[in-house]
């Protein structure tokens, strides 16, 4: 067991080195206190930040290959490699990002004693293909994880009924960004632009939001849309606006810095997401770009779906439609158009409720604690 007086030394691993979506693993790694060791690649890291390797890269290509195929990412010779950093390391605590990570890194913990902390984010969560290749992973995982966390309250519900015991969830949302936290409020009613970030995926369906901005447009001639993000949909959006013929009123703009993104919140009078449940079952967890558009003091409007039920009061800080409803979708944004002071309003009220309830200081304090926890079943 850990001195209870010493910061931890938790290891954290992740899928990828780095990807622009992901900043709420950025944070963790970032912000958490105690010493910090980070390892990415896959399911079974490749690597550390540091620079240690834990395989050569024909190597992990074959192994890899071996592991899309089958399911299984315990890839024997990264495997070996990892087990002995890891030994040599000697953390209190493991924090596995995304459920694969921890379903193919649970049988090395068990193996070296070491307590492992799972965070579910999304499609780990809910894909069809997934759940179907990674059950057994999950339930060895569930079985052996010290404590398991999810993003949304629908997500905990999920996870109890692929088998994993209530008592071992935790909810933790992704905190905001200090950037977005710290940000110079504009206390002035804006012009009709509305603001949307985030990938160009079926979960967070690009085309219901071009069709439902072309129904704005017939209400609110002077209306503009900015989005940033990019993703296989893109394309499909732009072509969609154009066959629509507005194509003058969305300004579709790849992939923006948070510091861009932050300047936009500024200006936009406010924040729009039409997230659904994907064919394949991907969902959302909680996501982060709502957070911060609330923390900037914009109203959201959005649908009634995973997370964003958990941190966007419907009628107060935001608007709230049925998933698919496009007319709803529109009215919520033509509402906000015709009356800046109420959503002005609304954005101020969101930025009170956020910053109180999902500050990075709260979330980051509240993933610590249940890292502690976990550490002391060594």
């Amino acid at each position: 067991m850990p001195d209870p007086e010493r910061p931890l030394k938790i290891v954290i691993t992740r899928p990828n080195k780095y990807v622009y979506s992901e900043t709420f693993i950025a944070n963790h790694i970032k912000h958490l206190p105690g010493e910090i060791v980070s390892l990415w690649g896959k399911w079974i890291p490749r690597a550390s930040d540091s620079g240690h390797s834990f395989g050569s890269n024909p190597l992990l290509w074959f192994e890899d290959k071996f592991n899309n195929f089958t399911g299984n990412s315990l890839a024997i010779f990264r495997r070996k490699r990892l087990k002995a950093f890891l030994k040599d390391q000697k953390p209190d605590v493991v924090l596995a990002e995304y459920g694969l990570g921890g379903a193919a890194i649970a049988p090395l913990c068990v193996e070296l004693g070491i307590p492992l902390v799972t965070y579910f984010l999304g499609l780990d969560a809910y894909g069809h293909k997934i759940l179907k290749k990674w059950g057994d992973g999950y339930h060895y995982l569930f079985n052996h994880a010290a404590r398991v966390v999810a993003v949304s309250k629908d997500m905990q519900q999920q996870l109890i009924n692929l088998g994993c015991p209530p008592e071992k969830l935790a909810w933790v949302v992704c905190g905001v960004d200090p950037l977005f936290a710290e940000l110079k409020v504009n206390e002035h009613p804006r012009q009709p632009v509305f603001l949307a970030v985030g990938r160009f995926v079926e979960k967070k369906s690009p085309l219901v939001l071009v069709r439902s901005f072309a129904r704005v447009l017939l209400e609110v001639p002077d209306a503009r849309l900015v989005s940033y993000g990019d993703g296989p949909m893109w394309e499909d959006a732009k072509a969609l606006s154009t066959q629509l013929g507005i194509q003058h009123a969305i300004h579709f703009c790849g992939k923006g810095k948070p510091e861009v993104i932050a300047d936009e919140m500024q200006h936009a009078i406010a924040f729009v997401q039409h997230s659904v449940r994907a064919e394949n079952g991907d969902s959302e967890g909680t996501p982060v770009a709502i957070l911060e558009a609330s923390a900037a003091g914009l109203p959201i409007v959005s649908t009634q779906h995973a997370g964003i039920k958990d941190t966007v009061v419907n009628g107060e800080t935001g608007i709230l439609v049925k998933e698919h409803d496009e007319a709803a979708f529109a009215q919520g944004m033509i509402m906000l158009a015709r009356d800046p002071e109420l959503a002005l309003r609304m954005g101020l009220a969101g930025r009170a409720y956020v910053l109180k309830n999902f500050g990075l200081d709260k979330t980051i304090s509240d993933l610590y604690h249940i890292l502690q926890e976990a550490a002391k079943h060594r």
